[in-house]
């Protein structure tokens, strides 16, 4: 049987979040490769800005590979709210480091897609991206638009404020499976910040139907259990 999600959003939490993801429809969409952001944060000389890390940016030792100590050690828990996770992202094999599918249909990353209902929601990490990582970040998420979002902190959810999460809109395709390796690099950076942030992220992210959560398709996709390593 499901266990319930071990965090739950409140009437008052929904409407004080239903506010700001009006304000949030406001703030620019960032187009990729996101060129106007680095303008933006120069000209209105912005230090940095938030993102929701939602998939493998979570585990430390991969995102280590794009993002600066400094920068990781900032990052903290957080809910975003009116999205929906799903492995439906298309992965490029040019330039995956997950090495090859095991079979050509499981080969998705994870995507988010606004649903605008503020009881769908998502956890991550929010990330304060400086301009100087960039380049590195623009690399990595490759097609992925930057695109507005409320969010409130993981573990003291009083005040709601917006941030930026990733979308990507032209690799998505909802015939696609996880890739393996992906998504045990994804779990793991999940379960580093304890069994409750895992399991909400396992009832909080679909797969490609949009309607199977991971938390049931990881029973056949791993038959024998968990990978200890990844």
């Amino acid at each position: 049987m499901m266990k319930a999600l071990p965090w739950s959003v409140t009437s008052d939490l929904s409407r004080r979040w239903g506010r700001v993801m009006d304000d949030v429809h406001t703030l620019p969409v960032y187009r990729y490769p996101w060129h106007d952001l680095e303008r933006a944060m120069t000209e209105r000389t912005v230090a940095d800005v938030p993102v929701v890390a939602y998939g493998s940016l979570l585990n430390r030792h991969s995102a280590r590979r794009t993002l600066p100590r400094s920068v990781l050690d900032e990052a903290k828990p957080v809910v975003a709210a009116g999205v929906q996770r799903v492995f439906d992202y298309r992965m490029s094999e040019a330039k995956s480091v997950y090495g090859a599918p095991l079979y050509a249909k499981a080969s998705a990353a994870l995507n988010v897609h606004v649903v605008g209902n503020p009881k769908s929601i998502v956890n991550g990490l929010l990330i304060r991206l400086t301009c100087e990582a960039l380049a590195a970040f623009r690399d990595r998420e490759e097609d992925y638009d930057l695109v507005p979002v409320a969010c409130v902190d993981w573990e003291h959810p009083r005040e709601s404020f917006p941030a930026y999460i990733l979308q990507s809109e032209v690799r998505a395709d909802s015939t696609l499976l996880p890739h393996r390796a992906y998504y045990l690099v994804c779990r793991r950076g999940a379960s580093a910040y304890g069994e409750a942030f895992l399991r909400f992220w396992l009832q909080t992210t679909y797969l490609g139907d949009r309607t199977t959560l991971v938390a049931d398709w990881e029973q056949e996709a791993f038959p024998d259990g968990i990978p200890a390593q990844v």
